[in-house]
């Protein structure tokens, strides 16, 4: 954040992100230009598609997939900037791609997401429309093994975070959720199966977690999930959201995934 060195943006709590987010920053038009993404490429939007055929995985690109805006999160990202322009893209355009690598920039990303959520809430001028935004992440190529172990902590996951268009509100649900905590020692694959295992019976299921580590795990359970419920013609996005929730008998500031679930055919 402007005028903050970057160990003390890092060590700034939620509720902090969320007076400093009252505001959505001015974001310049610019020209129209050639949005392909540059460098190595990456499977969308499931993650890890080797076994499967090459149709099969071009099938599972977003439809506007070429004239996407991809946006860089890095650890000095302010999440407010970027949240500006995520908002600023939706509504001119497509929703943007979000890339992180590593816990910390994960954290800063989905921060960002959650506070654009809010500013894409509330229209800009009269003929605005106030949509929201659901969060798909997926392993970038290569970048995940067939599950994390102590050996293998996948300290520097790189993940792509694919964003669309929802109405407002249509995530709410009467059924009361099923809370699955995530911890910042938790192996996401573990977490992941429990979550595709509640999805499968049609359970309402939200991931909680509190700190950098604990949120960039969920983000990753959440990709392994979508792997595993491939074959069941089952995929799933997140609505990430600021939320208080009780550690050790106090009240802390975390982030909550609530979890959608879609038909992949």
């Amino acid at each position: 954040m402007p005028g903050i060195d970057v160990s003390d943006q890092l060590s700034m709590s939620l509720d902090e992100i969320i007076s400093e987010a009252t505001r959505e920053p001015r974001i310049e038009k610019r020209p129209s230009q050639d949005r392909r993404p540059r460098g190595q490429l990456f499977n969308v939007p499931r993650g890890i598609v080797k076994s499967r055929s090459t149709a099969r995985s071009e099938d599972r690109r977003p439809k506007d997939f070429a004239t996407q805006e991809f946006i860089k999160v890095s650890l000095n990202s302010d999440p407010k900037v970027v949240a500006g322009k995520i908002a600023h893209c939706s509504r001119s355009d497509c929703p943007p791609t979000v890339l992180a690598i590593g816990q910390g920039c994960l954290n800063q990303a989905i921060k960002a997401v959650a506070i654009a959520r809010r500013f894409c809430m509330q229209p800009q001028t009269h003929n605005d429309m106030a949509f929201d935004l659901s969060c798909q992440p997926a392993f970038r190529e290569n970048s995940a093994p067939a599950k994390s172990t102590r050996d293998t902590p996948l300290s520097k996951p790189s993940l792509a975070l694919y964003l669309a268009k929802r109405k407002p509100n249509t995530h709410r649900s009467s059924k009361p959720k099923m809370e699955m905590p995530v911890a910042s020692a938790t192996d996401p694959s573990i977490v992941a199966g429990a979550l595709a295992a509640r999805v499968r019976e049609g359970a309402e299921v939200c991931l909680t977690a509190i700190g950098v580590d604990a949120v960039g795990n969920a983000m990753r359970a959440i990709c392994f999930a979508r792997l595993y419920l491939e074959d069941n013609d089952l995929d799933i996005k997140a609505m990430p959201e600021f939320v208080h929730l009780m550690k050790d008998g106090t009240q802390m500031s975390g982030m909550q995934f609530n979890i959608i679930v879609e038909s992949a055919v």
